[in-house]
């Protein structure tokens, strides 16, 4: 068999990791002098309800190594070989630590991808390689497959507020000042390499649900959207809309809905809520622009 793993900046639902088996490594964050391990001694709906009143803001850090190569010496003995779906290089260092430890274990088939993904885009990736490690498919086939899936992947984040990305020093004062002198509501996406970009903007939530299922409907058009989900911070009722004009829309509903984990979180902060799309086809393809 194939052992799956994936860090916590990964969002699929408990159910599905339990069902699949999938091995999951948690990023941790400081509030004030407590640490946490994200999604294991911290849960979402009790991280929101802290942010707002802590005096110090969270900051995170990644697994170290250490922690990569016990997992993997222990997957070792009891797998064939492992294949590990990390979140975007360009923002965390937990690819390089997972990469770095595999090398290490000679003899043993590890994979190390870097998704150049976040959050719910990351959590279909996965979600497809999980399917064909039960389908029995070959490994080297799997990750074949899900690193050309990583340009068919595409995820957009509604930020309600630039605050929590100021406080998490992801925006300069300055700009947070203008953005809530214009009520200014991000929409921040991933570029092909895994960075994170703003990718539009407008002055209210309904304004950037419209943009961001304009995306969409344009993506489906070229691209044909296979399967999408929706996360969120504490924004049920939001993410509730979203479900119901994408259903609407792709005339399928999302394989989830679910809240993002307490690192993501950090810098998307209360209120965001992201669409993630797998399509059909490479969606940075010079035929296809979405604006």
């Amino acid at each position: 068999p194939i052992a799956l793993v994936v860090d916590s900046v990964c969002d699929l639902p408990k159910e599905v990791m339990d069902y699949y088996q999938i091995q999951m490594v948690p990023l941790y964050f400081n509030f004030g002098q407590s640490q946490y391990l994200d999604k294991i001694t911290m849960k979402a709906d009790q991280f929101y309800s802290m942010l707002d009143s802590a005096e110090d803001y969270p900051v995170s850090a990644q697994p170290g190594m250490n922690t990569f190569q016990n997992l993997y010496h222990f997957l070792g003995t009891h797998y064939d070989s492992v294949i590990a779906i990390h979140v975007s290089d360009k923002l965390s260092g937990t690819w390089n630590a997972s990469k770095k430890a595999a090398e290490r274990l000679r003899g043993k088939k590890i994979s190390v991808i870097n998704s150049r993904h976040v959050s719910g885009s990351i959590g279909l990736l996965v979600l497809k390689a999980a399917m064909m490690i039960e389908e029995r498919r070959d490994h080297d086939e799997i990750v074949e497959t899900i690193e050309t899936l990583t340009n068919n992947a595409r995820i957009f984040v509604s930020v309600n507020t630039l605050k929590y990305m100021v406080k998490g020093g992801r925006v300069s004062p300055v700009l947070g000042l203008v953005g809530k002198a214009l009520n200014l509501k991000p929409i921040v996406s991933v570029d092909r390499e895994g960075n994170s970009k703003l990718y539009g903007k407008a002055f209210s939530k309904l304004g950037n649900m419209k943009k961001i299922l304009g995306f969409v409907e344009e993506l489906n058009k070229k691209c044909h959207v296979v399967s999408y989900n929706i996360t969120h911070a504490h924004a049920h009722k939001t993410a509730k809309a979203y479900e119901d004009s994408l259903t609407k829309l792709l005339g399928k509903k999302p394989e989830y809905i679910m809240e993002v984990s307490p690192v993501v979180g950090i810098s998307a902060g209360i209120g965001a809520v992201s669409v993630s799309v797998l399509c059909e086809r490479d969606t940075w393809s010079p035929d296809v622009q979405i604006k």
